[in-house]
């Protein structure tokens, strides 16, 4: 996280970006607005998630945002073929977007890696002896003593204990 400028993959996808602008600013690509601004739209979004994602704060909403861009490297690369296949562009520059999008979708693929890799792991209890971290959704909350820690583990298996002790046949219940 810091200065998504400074990331290769990201100075490559703004490079593609800028290519497909280029290239659906003349002939027939020009003509058709929905597929020329798809594929703007889908190329532009790739440069943008990226930023996003590395400004993001998080490792796991920069992994988020990294997957989007990956997601739409793919729809460029639908688009383009479909616009090869339609004569909108030559075959040099569909492998060209092509090339270019399976390069930015390697590397993404191995950003997503490194940042799956410092993702923050459930602590282990205890972190020390006298306090023990409360668990939300997977994210460290806070801490507790661990006098309440005990005390919420008891409540926990008393209750815990009454719903095992409830789906028993009635003749089965223990006080």
């Amino acid at each position: 996280m810091g200065d998504f400028r400074k990331l290769e993959v990201w100075q490559l996808a703004m490079d593609l970006a800028v290519f497909i602008y280029k290239i659906t600013d003349s002939g027939k690509f020009s003509r058709d607005y929905d597929l020329r601004s798809q594929i703007r739209k889908a190329s532009v979004s790739i440069p943008s998630n990226i930023s996003e994602g590395d400004e993001s704060g998080s490792n796991k909403q920069s992994i988020r945002y990294f997957n989007i861009a990956k997601d739409s490297s793919a729809e460029v690369q639908t688009q383009a073929i479909i616009a090869f296949e339609i004569g909108y562009i030559s075959p040099e520059e569909n492998s060209e977007i092509i090339s270019r999008c399976e390069i930015i979708s390697k590397k993404l693929v191995n950003l997503i890696k490194f940042r799956s890799k410092n993702l923050q792991p459930k602590t282990q209890y205890p972190i020390h002896k006298t306090q023990y971290p409360i668990t939300i959704n997977s994210y460290e909350c806070s801490y507790i003593d661990k006098q309440v820690f005990d005390e919420l583990n008891q409540s926990y298996d008393f209750v815990l204990g009454k719903l095992v002790n409830m789906s028993r046949k009635p003749e089965q219940w223990t006080t």
